[in-house]
């Protein structure tokens, strides 16, 4: 049977290893962390964010629930990062490491997730 032209292309995201994804998270200090800016900040004030609650957990990220790795727009690897806050909210946070070389975490966007949260097969 041949599928249609965009289920036969999806890419199923990439299983990451959640040790190795919070010691490297734990590598970086509060300066070496960039965002998206403006639509980072736009998405979390729409979403009622705050950016020390984003900073605390990408720098201390024992909240870290899932972790997976997609292909970006421009070829680069996005790390998908999925925080749990509490048992209906979960905090996503799209980002790349290391970009164009230099040490650092680039914060692509900001997605608060207000639903129970659940490990699907596939994921850590």
């Amino acid at each position: 049977m041949d599928l249609p032209l965009l289920i036969r292309d999806m890419v199923e995201p990439e299983e990451t290893d959640i040790a190795a994804v919070k010691n490297k998270l734990r590598t970086y200090k509060a300066d070496e962390l960039s965002f998206n800016e403006p639509h980072f900040g736009i998405q979390l004030s729409m979403r009622g964010g705050k950016i020390t609650e984003v900073k605390n957990h990408l720098l201390n990220p024992d909240a870290l629930d899932q972790a997976y790795t997609e292909e970006g727009k421009y070829g680069e690897t996005k790390h998908i990062l999925h925080f749990r806050i509490s048992n209906t909210r979960t905090m996503i946070i799209p980002a790349i490491f290391d970009p164009r070389g230099r040490k650092g975490l680039y914060a692509i966007t900001y997605i608060m997730r207000h639903r129970r949260c659940l490990k699907t097969e596939g994921f850590v």
